[in-house]
């Protein structure tokens, strides 16, 4: 959950500006200094050997081995190693996946977009602080919050959208930020609520207040027809217009859905016009990201965990307590469930990667939902999940990312 238990800051009697500390960002990186990824991808009822050591080569014997099984028909897409691209060695801390970005935080609290289908670096942005909160990505922006700083830059070039290249913040952010409309936005705590920043100057503008914090932001739509959509602790989702910070508070959102009894769980995740989450009472939800409007809701009979659902297929992938639950997105109907499944990794064209405790990976049929081989990813630290699937990328920890098909 996208929470944050920390009490506000000392900060937040500070003047309503927002200040500027260390920051630099970095021009884009070229790609004829860089190696390839490595990607995992279709099943192999064999294990994947551990890799003992850590270092720039230390994972190449194990996928080698497991790529000479020819278990993989598609074989390798890329691979890298982070040290390659700078002076000095680089170990990766953190990956996630966004469309055709794949973002990699580094040792030195480097955030480093790449390329989905080539491993090549597109951009560099030197944060200096390590991330507190999922990062927020959107039309054309990606927005990383540590701690009470918030930069966000432009999600193609790495160029920063906010002058002031790191924002301290005069709050303490709920949850991730998002840009959108030529303004930032972020969750923020007492008092709870989003808060609008002006890209230009930094400063704070328009608030829109919640009565529990946000768990999460996220923007669905293009051009003007963007909406910036906000989950609450107690239950309730909203859409507002990205009106810009130097404009007047919005008088009412776009739409409010309230959800009585119960408490969202877990991240939004968009897929279309599907709006996917759960919820703590057990249902899961789906409604009209344009509207509002409930499509369906689904008892899955158990404790959802406070993970993000994974779309792909057409399906959702729930995590719950003691297994992992593929629901229709149409129709909300459950196909199958698997037990001991913690989440999704990935879809590849008819099956799905589901991990199990420990370093296991258990691979179903997308459709049945029977298992039809299992392997071990010992030594891999970071096997991210894949929104829409279509790959398995992973990282061991040392700076070695590879992606398989």
């Amino acid at each position: 959950m996208k929470t944050s238990k920390n009490m506000p800051s000392s900060r937040e009697q500070a003047p309503s500006h927002l200040w500027q500390a260390r920051f630099t960002t970095r021009a884009a990186l070229s790609t004829g200094c860089l190696s390839l990824f490595l990607m995992l991808g279709c099943a192999s009822s064999s294990e994947v050997e551990p890799v003992e050591a850590r270092g720039p080569k230390a994972i190449e014997p194990s996928i080698e081995r497991l790529l000479a099984t020819g278990r993989f028909e598609k074989g390798e897409l890329w691979r890298l190693n982070l040290s390659h691209a700078t002076t000095r060695p680089c170990v990766d801390r953190r990956i996630e996946v966004h469309e055709d970005l794949v973002l990699v935080q580094d040792n030195d609290h480097m955030v480093r977009a790449l390329d989905k289908e080539h491993g090549v670096h597109r951009w560099v942005v030197d944060f200096g602080l390590p991330l507190s909160q999922e990062i927020g990505v959107s039309e054309n922006s990606v927005t990383v919050v540590g701690g009470d700083d918030l930069v966000s830059v432009h999600r193609d070039s790495g160029a920063r959208l906010i002058e002031r290249p790191l924002l301290h913040l005069n709050f303490w952010p709920s949850c991730d930020g998002v840009a959108a409309g030529g303004t930032v936005f972020v969750g923020r705590d007492a008092p709870y609520g989003i808060q609008s920043l002006d890209p230009k100057t930094g400063v704070g503008g328009w608030h829109y207040p919640t009565s529990s914090p946000v768990l999460d932001l996220i923007t669905h739509g293009t051009g003007g027809a963007i909406q910036v959509i906000a989950m609450t602790n107690d239950g309730t989702l909203l859409a507002l217009a990205p009106w810009h910070a130097a404009l007047p508070r919005p008088a009412r959102a776009n739409w409010t859905t309230e959800l009585r009894g119960t408490h969202l769980t877990g991240g939004l995740t968009i897929s279309g016009d599907n709006l996917l989450f759960a919820a703590e009472d057990g249902f899961f939800h789906c409604i009209d990201a344009r509207s509002g409007l409930v499509r369906w809701k689904t008892p899955c009979e158990c404790e959802l965990a406070p993970a993000r659902p994974v779309a792909a297929g057409g399906d959702v992938y729930c995590a719950a307590e003691g297994r992992l639950i593929a629901l229709d997105q149409q129709s909300g109907a459950i196909r199958w469930s698997c037990e001991n499944g913690k989440r999704l990794i990935s879809r590849i064209g008819s099956q799905c990667y589901v991990a199990l405790a420990g370093t296991a990976v258990a691979v179903h049929d997308a459709q049945s939902g029977k298992e039809v081989a299992r392997f071990s990813i010992e030594g891999l630290t970071h096997v991210p999940s894949i929104p829409e699937g279509g790959i398995f990328l992973a990282g061991d920890g040392g700076g070695n990312l590879f992606a398989l098909r």
